[in-house]
């Protein structure tokens, strides 16, 4: 049967949401899809929205962004730090979704929460998906870390967590990347001079003072 949002029904579940009667919230969207339950999230306010989402796991959650329109959407995640993106909403979709979703944010804010995401795999499909144009082909550049960085995972890290510049780490691909990074080479000419801006600045710069 095809779900049909009425006024009486967003009412109903609002007041239930407001009150907090978990027990009713879960009987009025007992066989809902994640469609519509985004059809209802476009109708409620920002703070009921919010408090909407409660009732639902991270899953289910992320599917639900999903789903939603864009205004709507933007309204939620601007109401989220990077890091709460990251950890309740990018850490539970597939690459491709994460991807659209973050595309829809400043460079800034997409770095930020590329910062948070805690598996290197997933965060370097999701550059990789973000770094090319729809119809579009590139290349990709391999380069061996400096001999005295003992530690390259760590050091990846460290530009990620401090540069705020995500690099792919070449051992996800096997041990022979291991001392490697690979470099997409499919983004505008001053994305990499901004990129490279921050590592000298952060990195490069606690190097030479240690």
């Amino acid at each position: 049967m095809q779900f049909e949002l009425t006024k009486d029904f967003l009412e109903t579940l609002n007041l239930a949401v407001e009150v907090n009667n978990e027990a009713k919230v879960l009987e009025l969207i007992d066989g809902l899809q994640s469609a519509d339950i985004a059809e209802i999230i476009d109708e409620q306010t920002l703070e009921e929205a919010i408090a909407f989402y409660q009732f639902f796991s991270q899953e289910q959650a992320a599917d639900i962004l999903i789903e939603l329109d864009e205004g709507a959407r933007e309204r939620i995640l601007n109401s989220l730090s990077s890091e709460e993106i990251a950890k309740q909403f990018i850490d539970n979709m597939d690459s491709d979704d994460a991807a659209d979703v973050l595309a829809e944010m400043s460079d800034e804010k997409k770095n930020e929460v590329i910062s948070h995401l805690e598996d290197f795999e997933q965060a370097s499909d999701i550059v990789d998906l973000l770094s090319y144009e729809e119809d579009t082909a590139g290349l990709f550049v391999w380069a061996k870390a400096p001999d005295y960085i003992a530690d390259v995972p760590n050091w990846i890290d460290e530009i990620l967590q401090k540069a705020k510049v995500f690099i792919t780490p070449g051992f996800i691909f096997g041990t022979n990347g291991e001392r490697y990074l690979r470099i997409a080479l499919c983004s505008p000419v001053e994305m990499y001079k901004e990129a490279l801006s921050r590592i000298e600045n952060t990195i490069v710069k606690s190097i030479a003072t240690v």
